[in-house]
This record gives C-alpha cells, sequence and structure tokens, in this order.
C-alpha cells in the first residue's frame, strides 16, 4: 500500500494527477488500499464528480467512494440529475419518480414474450461472417469478439426495433453505432438527432437522427417504436425530439452493454478456463446458470468502473457539501464518484441474484435501465456462441480505454460441425432469408 502517504503530501491538482494516473494504471491496488483505509476518498477535482459539468461550475471537492456498501447507498440516494443538460435522455434523469410513465413506456415496449428467434438469427447471421463454414475443422480460428458481439447487436437491433435493411442502411447503422460507442455520443442532447436541427455535432449523428426520425413516422408493425408509439400518443409534454432521443438511446445501450459485457465476462470465463462448463450448461439449455456466470465475471472486472453522482436536497435543488448524515462514512461530499468496480471486488460483497435488484454491476442506481433484461439476453447469446469454439484460448487480450471501451479482443479455437449446427446456421438461415422474413416482434406481445 504506497499511494495515500504520497497523495496526502501533495497539493491539491498535484494529488488530483496523482489520483488519476494511479486510476489508470494500478486501479486495483489503489482500490484494495482506499477500501481498507480510506473508503471514502475526498479530493480536488477540475470538474468535481463528472467531466462532463458545465465549466463554469468550476474545479471544487468530490470523493471517490470505493466500499460496497457505501457505493450502492450512493447510487440509491444520489442522483446524476444535475448533470443532465435540457433536452437529454430523458432516461439518464435518473430519479424514479421523474417521468415515470415515460419510463414504464419504454419498457413494456422493450419486453416481448418470445424473442428467441430473432436472437437465433441475429447469431446466426454473425457467424457466417466471422466464422464461415468451408474450412478444416482441425485448423484453429480466429474470432474477433468485440467485432462478433458488435455484429450480432446490431442484427439483432435492426429488426427489433424495425430499422431498414435496405441498401445501405445496416453499413450506415455500424457506422454510427461504431463511432457512437468511441465518443459517447448518447450523452448528447435530444436536438443532435432530430433531422434537420441546427448544428448537429457530425455526420453520425445525423444519420441515426434521420434514420429513426424516418422509422418514427413509418413504423414497422410489430417492432419496438411501433409498441412505443402505441405507448405514448396519448401522453402530453413529450414531444417527438426526446422520444427519438430516447429510442436511439435504448438502441446504443443495447448494442454497446450487449457487446461490452460479453468481451468482459468471455475474457474472465476463457481465463479461468470455464468455457467447456459454459458449452455443457448450453446443451442443457441452462441459460439461467451461464447468466449468473456471467454476472459473477463482471464482478472481478466491470464493465463500468465510475459513475458520477451529486447529492439533492429535498426539493430536488443541489444539495450543500457535506449534507449527507447518512452515508457510511462522515464528512462524504455532495459530488462523488462511485467506483463499481471497487464495489464489486469487496470481499464482503454478496452476489446480485435479485434479477429485480440492483443491476451494480453495469452501474445502475435508480433509474432502473429498461433494457437489462434483453442485453443479458444477447450477453449470453453471445457468450453460448463463442463457447462452441473447442480448445478455445485468448489470442489478443482484452484492451480497453476508461475501463469501458473495448478497443480488441479476439479468441481462437476449432469450429467443428457441431459447433456450426449449434450457431443455429440451419434456423438462422430461414429466418434471416429476405423471402421468409417477419415483421420484428410479431412473435410475441409487448408484456
Amino acid at each position: 500500500m504506497a499511494f495515500l502517504p504520497e497523495f496526502d503530501r501533495l497539493d491539491d491538482r498535484s494529488g488530483n494527477a496523482l489520483l488519476y494516473r494511479w486510476i489508470k494504471y494500478r486501479r486495483e491496488e489503489l482500490f484494495e488500499e482506499l477500501r481498507v483505509r480510506r473508503p471514502s476518498l475526498r479530493f480536488w477535482s477540475h470538474h468535481p464528480g463528472n467531466p462532463d459539468l458545465p465549466a463554469e461550475r468550476g474545479p471544487g471537492v468530490a470523493s471517490l467512494i470505493t466500499r460496497r456498501a457505501d457505493v450502492r447507498h450512493a447510487l440509491a440516494n444520489y442522483s446524476m440529475r444535475p448533470y443532465v443538460l435540457a433536452n437529454r435522455f430523458l432516461l439518464s434523469e435518473d430519479d424514479a419518480g421523474v417521468h415515470a410513465r415515460l419510463r414504464k413506456a419504454l419498457s413494456d415496449s422493450l419486453e416481448v414474450e418470445d424473442h428467441d428467434g430473432m436472437l437465433d438469427a441475429a447469431i446466426g447471421s454473425a457467424w457466417r461472417i466471422h466464422l464461415p463454414a468451408g474450412r478444416e475443422p482441425t485448423e484453429r480460428r480466429s474470432l474477433d469478439v468485440r467485432q462478433f458481439g458488435r455484429d450480432t447487436a446490431l442484427a439483432f437491433a435492426r429488426r427489433f426495433f424495425g430499422l431498414p435493411e435496405d441498401r445501405d442502411a445496416p453499413d450506415r447503422l455500424a457506422h454510427w453505432s461504431e463511432r457512437g460507442y468511441e465518443r459517447f455520443i448518447w450523452k448528447l442532447h435530444a436536438r443532435h438527432f432530430v433531422p434537420d436541427a441546427p448544428d448537429p455535432r457530425n455526420e453520425a449523428l445525423a444519420e441515426i437522427g434521420t434514420l429513426v426520425g424516418h422509422r418514427w413516422q413509418n413504423p414497422v408493425p410489430g417492432s419496438m417504436i411501433d409498441r412505443l408509439k402505441a405507448h405514448v400518443d396519448a401522453q402530453r409534454g413529450l414531444t417527438e425530439a426526446r422520444l427519438i432521443a430516447n429510442v436511439i438511446g435504448s438502441l446504443q445501450g443495447m448494442v454497446d452493454n450487449a457487446m461490452t459485457g460479453a468481451c468482459y465476462a468471455l475474457n474472465a470465463l476463457v481465463l479461468g478456463g470455464k468455457m467447456d462448463t459454459v458449452r455443457l450448461l448450453a446443451r442443457d439449455g441452462r441459460l439461467d446458470v451461464i447468466r449468473s456466470m456471467l454476472h459473477e465475471a463482471h464482478r472481478t472486472d466491470t464493465p463500468s468502473p465510475f459513475l458520477p453522482r451529486r447529492l439533492l436536497a429535498a426539493d430536488g435543488t443541489d444539495a450543500d457539501a457535506d449534507a449527507d448524515a447518512s452515508m457510511a462514512e462522515p464528512g462524504s461530499d455532495a459530488h462523488i464518484v462511485c467506483a463499481i468496480g471497487a464495489a464489486l471486488g469487496d470481499p464482503a460483497a454478496e452476489t446480485d441474484s435479485d434479477p429485480d435488484g440492483w443491476d451494480l454491476r453495469l452501474g445502475h442506481g435508480r433509474h432502473a435501465c429498461a433494457g437489462k433484461r434483453i442485453g443479458d439476453d444477447l450477453m449470453v447469446r453471445i457468450v453460448v456462441a463463442v463457447s462452441r469454439l473447442e480448445g478455445i484460448e485468448v489470442e489478443e487480450p482484452l484492451q480497453k480505454r476508461w475501463g469501458w471501451i473495448v478497443s480488441s479482443f479476439s479468441v481462437s479455437g476449432l469450429v467443428t460441425g457441431d459447433a456450426v449446427d449449434a450457431a443455429g446456421s440451419r434456423s438462422a438461415s430461414a429466418s434471416t432469408d429476405p423471402a421468409s422474413r417477419t415483421a420484428p416482434g410479431t412473435a410475441g406481445k409487448a408484456s
């Protein structure tokens, strides 16, 4: 343990630089030391709690929270609402009572009783792109897990949301998705997603805004957009711009969470020698157990290591610093940063087994991720598909930036005849054939 003695000797700016250097290069060691010796670390910050804060707020003091119980408390009682500017995605306003009707409408539109067909088709199409048949089964094959996961999630999302499949629309969607992932564009204002809106941030935003905006006016029957419109048409005060922003936020969150979460979980499962177990469980239809294994893998390497929060007064306005006496350690600040990775690695942590409870591994607090189940379904299917490679090994280690963005991750293994069949190639061929394609969502009704 060597961080705190040096940190305590430094001035504010130098201490801030040291903290972020340790977060970048020695995170596990830092978390272990802070959990034991200073679970709520006060530090000077250029933008307290969140780098997205307006510049006029100026520097100040924040606390880095690392202990499991404190992080759970903070996610339940602090808010990101003060960081949310006008017209951002409504569901990033994480207070449970805010926009409750829209939250329910979005949740209902994301739930379909039977979406297995779309999931199988997505896996099958991505598998044939990345691991086409026709080579010797004894030859080891490489799989870019990052791209396989994104292609699977995008194939599912196109049908689920009812997005165009003609001409270059899928390529445009993939281009937007990749740029959005790199730049965190889901945090931008809703006006940037509306066709012909002034000053769009970049070409990719204009493309996705036009694409979803057109579908909002002409939804595919049974698609997520069609179901959402049916839920919200009678509600007042919900502008088209905000609704489109939430559709795009749901689309990007679904794709990025599925791809990133699958990469993190697969890395832990492959390195832990558990892929044979995953394969056997999949053959027995025990996807629930695989889902639990995925959640457990995220405890040791979480896709969302940090989340900013701000304490609010009872009337919903910003509270003064040091106002929350209920934090486990006195003197905590109004601005905090929850170290999700540290909390999940806390030896005292219990598992998140309650499906209706916390989803700490992805950093969700009281805003309650509406698409959590579908994101988990996608992650599980991606993990199961990769498990069909026999003798699987990490070929290119998981590379990531900011503890979230996966830069690269590849594995290798043998593709046997059983693996090709199990990937759903026969059933997926029928479901992805344009002549036999059915409208998204028609396999079930909104729950």
